[in-house]
Parts: structure tokens; C-alpha cells; sequence
């Protein structure tokens, strides 16, 4: 009986140490640095972003490429629920072009089937104010009968997203690191294309 209870209780104690889903903003803008092959070769990318979850909506605006500084910058709109992509070269709209989505809607948040991974500290709590902590959760998706592996960090407190690593089987792994969130949306005609895309 003794055995029954005391597994019962560590059962419970391990149960009380994975934290509930956080809820993440659902609009916000900040930069993100990107890393993948999606541009046909392996780069790394500093952009404005803007994100509206609400709406399955994605903007961004190339600002830095660290691995080539010849290649040209792009900025683009992701309308998921639309279904479409636009993306033309930072400078000239009239490079438009359109096309479906080539990847599925990922929120920046915890999503529905998340599992706690893990929490630590960026950081150090030996220095005041030089920690943050973090938790860790990974999750499967699928898009078009293709698994796709997602593992991201959000802050304890705010559920601000500040990492997130895709794997997309076919076409590449992409990791994302998110800085100078700002809650909402500044501007929402950003998300409407320029009337150069046909």
C-alpha cells in the first residue's frame, strides 16, 4: 500500500513540474534573424518582421544578409488562409511575384499539441537582472503528408517567442530567432501588397 501511495504522489510532483501551454501574443513586430536553404543556398538573414496570428498573416523586409552582402533583399507577405506569397526585391515592387503558400501556417506560439520539453536560464542569475527564463516545447506537424518536427523557446513570463527551430523534411530546416518584440500592429495596411503584384 505504502508503494501505491508513494507513487502516487511522485506521479504527482512530476505532473505539478510541467508548466501549463503559455499564451503568446497574437500580433506583434520585432526583427528576426533567419536561418535556412529556402533562398537556394544555406544563409542567414536579419529582417523587419510583423505577425498577426489572428489573421494567418506574416510580413517581412530583409535588412542584412550576413552570409552574402551582394545578394539582393527581398520583402514579402505570406497571406496563409489566402493560400498565397508575395515576395519581390526590397527596392522594386515591380519584381512581384506570386505564388501558393510553399509551407504550411506556423504560429509563433505554443501550439495545441506542444509537449514541455525543458526550462533554463539565458543568461545568469548570479548577475541581477542578467537571466531570462525560458521554456522549451517541441511538437510534430504535418503539411501535405509531410512531417514536419518544430521545436521553439518562449520567455516564462509574456510567452514572448524567442527561438524556433522547423524541420521540413523535403525542403530544409529553417531556425529563427526573434528580438525587439513590440506587441501589436502598427501599421495593418502593411499586409496588403503593393499594387505592382499582379
Amino acid at each position: 500500500m505504502l508503494r501505491v501511495v508513494l507513487a502516487a504522489v511522485l506521479v504527482a510532483v512530476a505532473a505539478a513540474q510541467i508548466p501549463a501551454k503559455c499564451s503568446s501574443p497574437r500580433q506583434w513586430e520585432g526583427q528576426l534573424i533567419v536561418t535556412d536553404r529556402f533562398r537556394g543556398h544555406f544563409g542567414a538573414v536579419q529582417m523587419y518582421y510583423s505577425y498577426d496570428e489572428t489573421n494567418q498573416r506574416k510580413r517581412f523586409h530583409e535588412i542584412k544578409d550576413f552570409t552574402n552582402a551582394s545578394a539582393p533583399l527581398y520583402r514579402g507577405i505570406h497571406l496563409y488562409k489566402e493560400g498565397l506569397e508575395y515576395i519581390w526585391e526590397a527596392n522594386n515592387p515591380k519584381t512581384c511575384q506570386v505564388s501558393k503558400s510553399r509551407r504550411p501556417f506556423i504560429p509563433h506560439s505554443v501550439v495545441e499539441n506542444a509537449t514541455f520539453i525543458a526550462d533554463f536560464i539565458y543568461g545568469s542569475t548570479a548577475v541581477e537582472g542578467a537571466g531570462l527564463e525560458v521554456e522549451v516545447w517541441h511538437a510534430d506537424l504535418e503539411f501535405n503528408d509531410e512531417k514536419i518536427h518544430w521545436y521553439a523557446h518562449f520567455t516564462r513570463t509574456g510567452c514572448v517567442p524567442i527561438f524556433s527551430e522547423i524541420d521540413f523534411g523535403t525542403t530544409g530546416r529553417r531556425t529563427e530567432q526573434f528580438v525587439d518584440v513590440t506587441v501589436g500592429l502598427h501599421n495593418p495596411n502593411d499586409f496588403i501588397p503593393p499594387p505592382e503584384c499582379p
